[in-house]
């Protein structure tokens, strides 16, 4: 019989055994994937951002200033 192995051997022996059976293709197109998910979605979260804080309050501006000068229009008597 062979004598038991050493804590460190042992050690050594699982963490071979670990690298073994991890898929490191795998995982890393996993990863690559998520990532490509992330970027669509900080991608759609800037264009929400620049319609709310851009887009939107200029269109309203000026289509508030356009009722404005229609309405004051209404009351002068023609020229």
């Amino acid at each position: 019989q062979a004598p038991p192995a050493g804590i460190g051997e042992r050690l050594a022996d699982w963490l071979h055994e670990a690298g073994q059976s991890l898929d490191w293709r795998a995982r890393i197109e996993t990863l690559l994937s998520q990532l490509g998910a992330i970027s669509d979605q900080i991608v759609t979260l800037s264009v929400v951002f620049l319609m709310q804080s851009v887009l939107l309050p200029l269109l309203f501006l000026s289509l508030g200033s356009l009722a404005l000068r229609w309405t004051w229009r209404i009351g002068l008597p023609p020229a």
